[in-house]
């Protein structure tokens, strides 16, 4: 469950589909794995959008809330909370994961439900992301920080500027370190899943840089 063997399974998957030349979005910890496909096979990535997401060596994030989660983990105690915030989606619009989204109060039960059901809809699903929680480690990430500073793929970095998660200041290390990312554009408020919340901002800045990168 590390990076290595999450970046392996995604490359399966593009193999799978024959997807030999694609634009690749990530958000979270999607961010990371993108990052190291990236880097393994940067000839199969047309362009690169990176949004709020781990990097540097924040894998977990140092967040409050991330080391909240990542200490229940360690304990065994994240996949009950993660199946109670399922069966009781008040208690999931008012708990800790109202603070990475900047409407909590906007989301309906059905989208609840869509964001929950894979992973927190049974208790063994919620134990699954427990293991994938105590997996990753800083060390994972900081271990392909050669290989970005030698990434020449298009890329753009669109990061929410309020999210507790993932601060702004990954957004600039990213810029500083990947060659072939020279922009950062700064969404006002936007939290953790603001290309969920804000969609229609996220696929503006996508057709622009798609466009620009031929």
């Amino acid at each position: 469950l590390d990076l290595d063997a999450n970046v392996a399974m995604l490359e399966a998957f593009c193999d799978a589909l024959g997807l030999d030349h694609f634009d690749l979005v990530a958000n979270d910890t999607g961010g990371a794995l993108a990052q190291g496909l990236a880097v393994r096979d940067p000839s199969r990535i047309r362009t690169l959008t990176l949004t709020n997401c781990e990097a540097r060596d924040w894998m977990p994030s140092k967040s409050e809330l991330a080391q909240l989660v990542g200490t229940l983990a360690e304990q065994g105690q994240l996949a009950q909370v993660l199946k109670s915030n399922y069966d009781d989606r008040d208690s999931a619009r008012q708990g800790a994961f109202a603070a990475t989204v900047q409407w909590p109060d906007r989301l309906s039960d059905d989208e609840l439900r869509g964001i929950m059901e894979p992973h927190q809809a049974t208790l063994g699903g919620a134990r699954r992301l427990e293991r994938f929680a105590t997996a990753l480690s800083p060390e994972q990430l900081i271990a392909i920080e050669p290989s970005l500073r030698r990434l020449q793929v298009p890329t753009i970095a669109v990061w929410g500027t309020a999210d507790p998660v993932f601060p702004l200041e990954l957004a600039h290390w990213l810029r500083d370190t990947i060659p072939g990312l020279r922009e950062v554009v700064e969404v006002e408020d936007g939290r953790l899943f603001w290309p969920w919340e804000r969609g229609e901002e996220l696929a503006a800045q996508l057709r622009r840089h798609w466009l620009r990168s031929g």
